[in-house]
């Protein structure tokens, strides 16, 4: 079986901010081998949350930039994102809270399961959420 791989924050940043010229082309190699060898690499929904932060914050992308960026990534055949990642991109573009909440909700969503939080926003907003006072204890 061929070598699997995962992507770290920093290979995406360099890939998508293009900001280091060296580090750039070696992501550039490593995706031209990604596809020589028919193969994808890896993105956790973790590093989709690093990715989101660092572009808002870092790079001051608006929230439409980042879905835009986000939806390039995954068109991409040589990039594997689960499929919590991309819902989260889905609802995120409509709906008015934080990403890693969007993210967390959609794994509970995949078991079946409510995220119980303190969050009130993410409550109101996310049919994934609810709070703690309304579970029966």
């Amino acid at each position: 079986m061929p070598q699997q791989y995962a992507i770290d924050t920093n290979i995406m940043m360099r890939y998508i901010l293009q900001d280091d010229e060296q580090q750039y082309e070696q992501v550039l190699q490593l995706i031209h081998h990604l596809i020589a060898k028919n193969s994808v690499a890896d993105v956790s929904s973790i590093v989709c949350t690093e990715i989101e932060y660092l572009l808002r914050k870092l790079a001051s992308c608006e929230k439409e930039e980042v879905i835009t960026i986000f939806k390039a990534l995954m068109n991409k055949a040589y990039f594997h994102f689960d499929e919590e990642a991309i819902r989260a991109v889905e609802i995120y573009k409509d709906v008015n809270t934080d990403f890693s909440d969007i993210l967390i909700g959609e794994y509970g969503r995949t078991g079946e399961k409510l995220t119980i939080s303190f969050d009130k926003k993410s409550c109101s907003r996310l049919d994934t959420f609810i709070t703690l006072e309304s579970v029966k204890l």
